[in-house]
């Protein structure tokens, strides 16, 4: 028995520990709530794991129970958090009532299973209802789900406690199955965190989309050998491309600047210093037409320390100057007067 409740209790322990690590992370509330949860969890296991060296007492029992109380509420808690629903109220007065009476029972010298059955009643309520809550206004996800249909069968198993917990031919059993529902509760709830980690990485590339898409200077990414990787529906438009895989079919140094050896330059300045801030060029447009463009970019490099690509961004120059529009094979000079992308969007791909 000592060492089925010394695995529950080690197994609690590296539960809180990646909880406790990935909530910092993620700062969710239903991943505080389930940290408290286990924290009672340990609580409660080092003090049965104290009550089988040294033997029972009231005071160990008490705190074993309300442990487990802490543990069902908090587990609860986290549910309706993660499913995004409000506690009814009189379920609110649950705790407290089974809290008040594992107090006062011990007092009352009442026998084991007039003392227990309401307490372990009223725990198994806690864990049913967490359950039930996730699974019916919870994310539909593996671990969300493998947390309610374990917190169900642990809430039903925790009513059969006052029963059957001091009969030495099935306690060992019962022990054992509380090892295995809280195993699958606790991965479920590892599981559950790491989905709440790919969401959160998944809303982030979303606004990071929303941003790329939508902002009105240019952004791109290009690769060493010249060629656009990634660039946004501002930069296709400034170039007067139709589309991104136009744009990213022609060579960089020959289509776009109009002095190729310019790019060799400024990329050897790239390698150099990692990165550009306000670097004025000049841009040949589709239909050739020069602009004059800002540009502000950083070097990605690989493992070896390698330039990888270029990622950066483009704005026209705000300073007034001259810009040359190629006609027919003529050459002419014009006032430039500050281009502007438009509002038209083109689809992109990274």
């Amino acid at each position: 028995m000592e060492l089925i409740v010394a695995v529950n209790l080690l197994q609690a322990l590296l539960v809180v520990g990646v909880l406790v690590f990935l909530r910092r992370q993620l700062r969710s509330r239903a991943l505080d709530h389930w940290s408290i949860a286990w924290l009672a969890v340990c609580g409660r296991y080092g003090v049965l794991f104290i009550e089988q060296v040294r033997g029972p007492s009231t005071l160990l029992g008490t705190l074993e129970v309300l442990g487990a109380l802490v543990q069902a509420w908090f587990f609860l808690l986290g549910a309706a958090h993660l499913a995004g629903r409000a506690l009814p109220r009189p379920l609110i007065a649950v705790p407290i009532a089974v809290a008040s009476w594992a107090v006062v029972a011990p007092a009352l010298a009442l026998p084991p299973l007039a003392s227990d059955l309401p307490v372990y009643l009223g725990l198994s309520l806690a864990l049913v209802a967490a359950g039930v809550t996730l699974f019916r206004h919870g994310p539909e996800a593996i671990g969300a789900r493998t947390v309610s249909v374990a917190l169900v069968l642990f809430g039903i198993h925790v009513a059969d406690r006052p029963f059957l917990a001091d009969v030495p031919a099935v306690a060992p059993y019962g022990y054992a199955l509380a090892v295995l529902l809280q195993s699958a509760v606790g991965l479920g709830m590892l599981a559950v965190a790491f989905e709440l980690s790919v969401q959160k990485v998944a809303r982030a590339e979303r606004r990071y989309r929303r941003i790329f898409e939508n902002v009105p200077e240019g952004i791109f990414r290009t690769t060493p050998e010249g060629r656009f990787a990634a660039a946004n529906p501002a930069l296709v438009e400034m170039l007067g491309y139709g589309s991104f895989e136009e744009l990213s079919a022609v060579s960089i140094p020959d289509a776009i600047y109009l002095d190729p050896d310019e790019r060799a330059a400024m990329q050897a300045e790239y390698e150099e210093q990692g990165e550009l801030a306000g670097y004025e060029t000049t841009w040949r447009r589709r239909d050739g037409e020069l602009i004059r463009v800002m540009l502000s970019g950083r070097v990605m490099r690989d493992e070896a320390g390698g330039s990888s690509a270029t990622r950066g961004s483009c704005a026209t120059s705000p300073r007034a100057g001259a810009c040359r529009r190629r006609s027919g094979g003529r050459s002419a000079w014009r006032p430039w007067g500050g281009w502007r992308a438009g509002s038209r969007t083109t689809s992109t791909t990274s």
